[in-house]
């Protein structure tokens, strides 16, 4: 067990409301804050509804049934949701200060992700798939939707953009995007399939020497060991898709604060990884990370819309690059039936750079307007993949839901999930956002030849999970850790928080949120420091990265 923190709730010692001899809790809410409760998890449903090919508006909740593994469930929740078309911006905050918040963040926006993977196109295709993209994107340039613009390569994410209303600025920044293997015809297996990517972030040296993680960042540039007892050839496909959900989950994890339905628009050549079937033939590994992906990918509202870039093959051509060497499908027809999983699962559509111009546009109007549903399910014991089934009772609609989910028992008690988790936010090229938090620099000393940097991390109210069912549970994981400019580590703060809290302080906690200060120690120098924190009740997290403050002339 790693040392209890003490932190501080706006003035009441948590460590002291945790001694304390715990009572049940008689008093009534002052503010209404969702609660966590163990038994059960609350299962959202974005749900969109047209009739002739356009949103159908004024529903009610009476006209919606829900089924989980063809049993009706009660809807707890419902709203009909429009979402604004709206720049998202960083909060602001004070001098010395830095958040992981958006300006007007409680209002859902239509956001859209667009993703060029890379790692997963062959190399013959990517310099037709970026030109692709671009027309792609001058098609809709009088859209004013907010988007982002990644690419997933060898050393995983980068964010060539982040959201931006015009269209024009990422055609602008999909231009910086080289391909020094365009025209080539090797597969994605050749070593040399790299990109050159100008302006943008880069996670490759990154690395991750925190006592309870593991060191993801070199995973991603040697040979996993639990692969080598394959084939060379199913080992790189392997390593290409944990590489491909390594990305994705740091991807939905920094849009998942965000209010509202997305959409990411994924243009690849494919993966092995599917939804809701056995993955026969990948390694135990593998198989979780694709389950965890599935479950953030839903728990998030994020819907994929694969855009389909290879082109028609030879049915009877077997890529050794594109497909589960262990089946014996044509390459076509099992990136086919992936692309559908994948769609179907979280409520999106297979989309085509050369027959489908309505891609985006669908895209954008699907998250513009939608049905949000919600009910209360059990969690399993194991990780677990349900059904879903949404009918509506109005004649002549089409209606489009994710059609499943994947139920697990609860983050906090899955250890090596935590520490995974930890792992990725370090090595994140961009910030979480299921924590909404602020960070502060509060003064520097020197002592012993190093540097004292106080913090103080602040978490908004209604932004942590407590299970009032377990008297007032507060389980989290705070950590401040220092990198220089080549990702090394040079220091850090761990610090666990796990509190039964006296009522008191659990009305604090809901009006005022959760206050934490304490003292980084480094070398002197200018370094770069990730704080981040995990709600381990949920799995929830939330990350802020910040430069250290200069340090007056003198001192």
């Amino acid at each position: 067990m790693k040392n209890i923190l003490v932190g501080t709730l706006l003035g009441i010692s948590l460590l002291a409301a945790a001694q304390q001899a715990v009572a049940p809790s008689t008093q009534s809410n002052p503010t209404q804050m969702p609660t966590f409760r163990a038994e059960t998890e609350l299962v959202n449903v974005p749900v969109v509804v047209t009739r002739g090919g356009k949103p159908l508006a004024g529903l009610k909740k009476e006209d919606f049934t829900v089924l989980e593994d063809g049993q009706p469930k009660p809807v707890a929740f419902f709203e009909e949701v429009r979402a604004e078309a709206r720049t998202l911006k960083p909060a602001e905050a004070p001098a010395g200060s830095y958040n992981n918040q958006i300006s007007g963040e409680e209002q859902p926006a239509a956001l859209t992700i667009i993703v060029l993977d890379l790692i997963n196109t062959p190399s013959l295709e990517q310099g037709n798939t970026r030109q692709q993209m671009l027309e792609f994107l001058s098609r809709s340039a009088q859209r004013r939707e907010p988007t982002m613009l990644a690419t997933i390569g060898r050393q995983g994410l980068k964010v060539i953009h982040n959201f931006t209303t015009s269209p024009g600025v990422l055609v602008a920044a999909l231009k910086q995007v080289k391909s020094n293997m365009e025209g080539s015809h090797q597969t994605t297996t050749d070593t040399g399939f790299e990109q050159d990517l100008v302006g943008a972030g880069s996670i490759a040296n990154a690395q991750d020497v925190t006592k309870e993680t593991a060191d993801i960042a070199s995973s991603m540039t040697a040979q996993p060991k639990d692969l080598m007892s394959m084939s060379a050839e199913t080992a790189a496909i392997e390593h290409r898709a944990e590489i491909t959900l390594i990305a994705m989950e740091q991807l939905v994890r920094a849009v998942g604060g965000i209010q509202g339905r997305k959409a990411m628009l994924w243009a690849t050549g494919g993966t092995v990884c599917e939804p809701g079937v056995s993955n026969a033939g990948l390694h135990q590994g593998l198989i979780d990370k694709c389950n965890r992906v599935w479950r953030l990918l839903s728990t998030n509202n994020i819907a994929v819309y694969p855009i389909q870039v290879t082109q028609t093959t030879n049915p009877g051509f077997v890529s050794p690059g594109m497909i589960n060497p262990n089946r014996n499908e044509p390459r076509g027809m099992q990136t086919q039936l992936i692309f559908e999983s994948f769609a179907k699962y979280t409520g999106g559509k297979v989309c085509s750079f050369r027959n489908d111009d309505s891609c985006y546009r669908e895209a954008v109007d699907d998250s513009s307007h939608y049905y949000l549903v919600s009910y209360y399910a059990t969690p399993s014991a194991k990780p677990k993949w349900r059904k879903i089934g949404v009918k509506v009772n109005a004649p002549g609609t089409s209606v489009r839901a994710r059609n499943g989910y994947m139920t697990a028992p609860r983050p906090g008690e899955l250890e090596d999930e935590r520490k995974n988790d930890v792992a990725l936010a370090i090595i994140s090229p961009i910030d979480y956002t299921g924590v909404p938090m602020t960070v502060k620099w509060l003064g520097t000393a020197e002592k012993d030849g190093k540097r004292q940097y106080r913090f103080q991390i602040a978490v908004q109210p209604g932004g942590l999970n407590v299970d009032e069912n377990d008297h007032n549970h507060l389980k989290l994981n705070i950590i401040a850790y220092a990198m220089d400019r080549q990702g090394n580590r040079v220091g850090d703060v761990t610090k666990d928080l796990d509190a039964h809290m006296q009522d008191r302080s659990l009305v604090m906690l809901k009006q005022q949120g959760f206050g934490y200060t304490d003292v980084l120690e480094i070398p002197p120098g200018d370094f770069t420091v990730k704080f981040i924190v995990r709600d381990d009740l949920s799995g929830r997290m939330g990350t802020v990265t910040a430069p250290t403050p200069k340090i007056a002339a003198g001192r």
